[in-house]
């Protein structure tokens, strides 16, 4: 992104020299890195910990701290899978460090749609259920509605922060396995409850909300790891002088970003 599109994306004067310094500091094995990987280095780690007693786990169908991260990983890297379906116009980054309940969004996804960040939740052989907030697994509610709009929440504060513009963040939970049932009897507000294969097509038939230049700015603010490791200050102080312009439809005002909690 060049200055000019930033002033266009409605980034402007300071904010825009900051964004370009930006681009130039990518982190390519942050932005680059595979759906999945991290989970499947942490599954690898304790496995090599304590061989034997996995290789019997895995024999025996118990379930463990090894088998919880593999599993994860093998979702996430179905997930990444079904998102790499985009089309060119779209972004996509995984592993996305925000700290709270998921320690990390698992895929942040920038598109002509908008921002949308998606937790995979892979459950084998499961039964999936979904009332609204309620979202139960073999019976067992879990947490993962709520987690899915902190993580939500926590990416636009530091997107906004970041980039000058009011950045709404959507979340999502793509469901994979629940191989004895999926039921979302009503979807839960704000909250996207989908399978898997699904998930492209929910996304992407949505009306278009984010011209190119705002991408752009939004897609170079989220591949760097800086952006998600420390309170941005000097942004912060500059954003509130600086006129801004919502991460929605082209042209349409908005307040001033919000200061990160």
């Amino acid at each position: 992104m060049t200055i000019a599109d930033a002033t266009r994306a409605g980034v402007v004067g300071p904010l825009a020299d900051e964004l370009a310094d930006r681009q130039r500091r990518i982190d390519p094995d942050f932005a680059g890195c595979a759906a999945g990987a991290e989970a499947r280095e942490r599954a690898r780690r304790l496995r090599a910990r304590a061989p034997v007693r996995t290789a019997v786990a895995r024999v025996l169908g118990l379930k463990t701290d090894e088998r919880t991260w593999r599993e994860r990983a093998d979702g996430q890297e179905a997930v990444g899978a079904e998102l790499a379906k985009l089309g060119p116009s779209w972004r996509v980054i995984h592993a996305v460090p925000i700290g709270g309940p998921d320690g990390d969004v698992d895929h942040l996804v920038i598109g002509p749609t908008g921002v949308f960040a998606i937790s995979t939740q892979n459950h084998p052989d499961a039964n999936v259920w979904v009332n609204g907030d309620i979202f139960k697994v073999n019976g067992v509610r879990r947490p993962f509605v709520r987690n899915s709009r902190f993580a939500a929440a926590q990416c636009a504060k530091v997107l906004t922060a970041h980039t000058g513009l009011r950045v709404d963040v959507h979340p999502a939970i793509a469901v994979m396995g629940a191989g004895h049932g999926f039921i979302v009897k009503t979807q839960p507000a704000g909250v996207r409850v989908v399978r898997r294969r699904a998930l492209t097509r929910e996304i992407d038939e949505l009306a278009p909300t984010l011209d190119s230049a705002r991408m752009d700015a939004l897609y170079v603010a989220a591949s760097c790891l800086s952006t998600w490791q420390s309170p941005p200050e000097s942004w912060l102080t500059t954003s509130r002088d600086a006129s801004t312009r919502s991460a929605g439809p082209a042209g349409s005002p908005d307040p001033a970003p919000r200061a990160m909690a």
